[in-house]
């Protein structure tokens, strides 16, 4: 009589124990759909994982979350392609797969039989975006270093028309995107007729965390309009969107003035496009550009 009774207290407690870990389980299970939910994809395979761990064993509905939260990994991150394609195959071989959803199950079938093609999609894409941004930090840089002091800039740059010719420094910040800058003394900015750099942005340590400079956009006879601006100004936005992957953000500053900025984490090319009147019957656009790590 006693060796039942300790017979079925054991089983009794063994039950007990198994329907704890399965709310144990529950709950890191549920987490990792909220997980899913809110696109925090490296936080689902970690909550699978405390799931797996406490179970003690992997099941369909864990590793259903697992290969669709690993597919969307895949496409930051090619090396998830495998992952995704090992997680299938185990998923295919749990003793409860058959008794899984057929939907479920044909979902997953459809996601192998597109990773090869859709790989090959995600690696050209990404080799893409890299160009892109490697087009923006070279031209967003030039050939003018950015981050050194403003001394080893001099050094560097002493033969060039920037620093040949007599600069000062202007301290209005809040005029230059919050920074001081170096400039030509003779630069009038309401003439806009000078080429070339025009002024280097400096932090307040001194480091160069930027430059500016002027360049002849087009000329047009008649009018200064709207779309005759448009017309000389689109060639050179259409070259940078396509050198950087995005269109810029457009505002007006004044009825002949244009700014256009392209912003790609902390770096920016900025374009102000000004029309003014060089012959009675003749406007010119100018560009002034700067170039700005922030």
């Amino acid at each position: 009589m006693k060796t039942k009774l300790l017979t079925l207290l054991l089983l009794l407690l063994s039950v007990a124990v198994f329907a704890q870990n399965d709310l144990k389980a529950r709950i890191e299970y549920e987490d990792a759909e909220t997980a899913f939910a809110n696109k925090e994809y490296e936080m689902v395979l970690s909550q699978l994982e405390k799931a797996k761990q406490i179970l003690g064993k992997e099941n369909s509905k864990i590793l259903y979350l697992q290969i669709l939260t690993e597919r969307r990994l895949a496409d930051r991150d090619t090396s998830y392609f495998s992952k995704v394609t090992t997680t299938i195959k185990r998923f295919e071989k749990l003793p409860d797969y058959k008794m899984f959803p057929e939907e479920k199950r044909a979902e997953i079938y459809r996601l192998y039989s597109k990773l090869e093609s859709e790989k090959n999609i995600v690696i050209d894409k990404i080799n893409d975006t890299k160009a892109l941004e490697d087009n923006f930090k070279k031209y967003s840089y030039q050939d003018w270093p950015i981050g050194i002091p403003l001394d080893e800039l001099k050094l560097l740059k002493k033969d060039s028309f920037f620093f040949r010719h007599k600069t000062k420094a202007v301290k209005k910040p809040n005029e230059y995107f919050g920074f001081q800058v170096v400039q030509l003394h003779t630069w009038d900015t309401g003439m806009m007729v000078s080429e070339g750099l025009q002024s280097v942005y400096l932090d307040g340590n001194n480091l160069v965390k930027g430059y500016k400079t002027t360049f002849k956009q087009g000329y047009y006879k008649g009018t200064l309009s709207q779309s005759a601006l448009d017309q000389i100004i689109e060639p050179t936005v259409n070259e940078l969107s396509g050198l950087f992957g995005f269109s810029p953000k457009k505002s007006k500053q004044s009825s002949d003035t244009d700014k256009y900025e392209w912003s790609n984490g902390n770096k920016s090319v900025i374009i102000t496009f000004g029309g003014y009147q060089n012959q009675p019957d003749q406007f010119g656009v100018m560009g002034q550009m700067s170039i700005l790590t922030r």
